[in-house]
């Protein structure tokens, strides 16, 4: 082995301990909210915010075991034919499949919000004290098709991990589904932007807390858009 490999062995291994620290500080941070939030303040029964930490909590624990199993794999000589190798590219496909499950209901989570902002909207134009709130069929068929979408996703995670000898067919439909959900994330979050303009140009106060869900809305489609960029580099 050359200097030069060598080097990049040694750069390799650095970063993935790093993000293998990074993730792992993540997941306490996570576990930290989710007592904060789900049990101290009773919040568990709501499910959009439990989908999201299960999911986020696979999803690091499944980062996290990637850069350990690659880092074996590095380590072994890039032999791929190695056990730390096809483990670490299940992880990573675990991974894959749990981000777009939260992608899933972020989306259904941001159409609540933009028809609860539709009905601050609409109260303004009536003049009435308080907001009706909306109708609770959309947001039930939103909640529905984004549970029964993730049954799918989760069946085909399964197949795949199953038939896990399709690796390119798997990177491909993921690279797929990621781009259709990053468009579907901005479509929404676009809107809901909009809807929040035009009370804010109708001077009509949005509370607190329904600000700090639209900023984590907005990070959070950003984040997705990153992801998907940096898939595909």
């Amino acid at each position: 082995m050359s200097f030069s490999d060598s080097a990049r062995l040694k750069i390799v291994m650095m970063t993935l301990v790093m993000e293998s620290f990074m993730y792992a500080a993540l997941f306490v941070f996570l576990l930290f909210n989710f007592w904060r939030i789900m049990i101290k303040q009773m919040k568990i029964k709501l499910i959009p915010l439990t989908v999201f930490y299960v999911s986020a909590s696979v999803i690091l624990a499944a980062r996290i075991a990637d850069c350990v199993c690659f880092a074996l794999y590095y380590k072994q000589g890039l032999n791929s034919e190695s056990e730390a190798y096809h483990m670490g590219l299940r992880a990573a496909i675990v991974a894959n499949y749990f981000n777009i499950i939260m992608g899933l209901f972020q989306i259904a989570s941001i159409i609540e919000l933009f028809l609860v902002l539709g009905q601050i909207r609409q109260a303004a134009k009536n003049d009435e004290d308080e907001a009706r709130p909306p109708s609770l069929l959309p947001i039930f068929v939103c909640y529905g098709m984004a549970t029964l979408l993730s049954v799918v996703v989760f069946g085909s995670l399964v197949y795949f991990l199953k038939n896990y000898d399709h690796s390119k067919v798997i990177s491909t439909v993921s690279f797929l589904i990621f781009c259709i959900m990053t468009v579907l994330l901005t479509v929404v979050t676009i809107l809901m932007a909009i809807r929040l303009y035009l009370l804010s140009r109708a001077n009509v106060r949005v509370t607190d807390g329904r600000k700090a869900l639209i900023k984590y809305y907005l990070v959070f489609t950003c984040g997705y858009i990153v992801m998907v960029v940096v898939t595909a580099l």
